[in-house]
């Protein structure tokens, strides 16, 4: 990910800000919670893998003054702030549409993860038990199918299985791939709603 600097001084100096007035909560709690502000800043502002002083600011914005989300933190843990800090009101971290598209977005990404992952799965149990029927096959000169041998295929005289054996540990190694990005998707996912409730639950006591 590529980071302006004028954009990295911009979160430094917000979690800095943050840090400083969360300094009554457990130090173990803090760092977490820092981190994840950190991870929700570079997650909701990346833009094809760049940060722009822009998108930092707008959600910076969203976010709301650290004072007020160091207080909203305490608060939810059942701690109060050291010194009392004026509340202006906000919506979350983003609009309800918003939240509703990331929801959607994460959930679709999920089930295409977990689908490579099985039929991965599925490639390599095949071509174990059925390698004259399993693989990824060429007709002529170009033509490819990919059959997981789960029916009664039976190869043209003039096919040509390409991978082989081969299938086992990339097949092994794709479904390894997608199982560890639905990890990072639900890790995302969970730490978008931890955050969420972070600084809203105390909004709506």
């Amino acid at each position: 990910m590529i980071i302006a600097p004028s954009a990295q001084k911009q979160i430094d100096s917000y979690l800095n800000d943050l840090s400083a007035h969360l300094h009554a909560a457990p130090a173990d709690d803090r760092r977490e919670f820092i981190e994840e502000i950190r991870s929700h800043i570079l997650d909701a502002a990346s833009n094809d893998g760049s940060l722009a002083v822009a998108t930092v600011s707008a959600v910076v914005a969203e976010l709301g003054p650290a004072p007020v989300l160091a207080d909203n933190y305490l608060k939810n843990i059942g701690m109060h702030p050291a010194v009392p800090v004026f509340r202006e009101p906000r919506h979350g971290l983003a609009s309800r549409g918003q939240r509703v598209r990331r929801t959607v977005h994460a959930f679709l990404a999920l089930i295409v993860t977990c689908a490579i992952a099985g039929v991965s799965v599925v490639c390599v149990i095949s071509k174990i038990f059925h390698p004259h029927r399993a693989g990824l096959w060429k007709f002529g000169s170009d033509e490819f199918s990919l059959h997981l041998g789960l029916t009664d295929f039976v190869p043209p005289p003039v096919s040509q299985e390409l991978l082989g054996w081969y299938l086992v540990p990339l097949g092994l190694l794709i479904g390894i791939m997608a199982l560890v990005a639905a990890n990072q998707i639900v890790r995302r996912w969970l730490r978008a709603l931890r955050l969420n409730q972070h600084t809203t639950c105390a909004l709506s006591s």
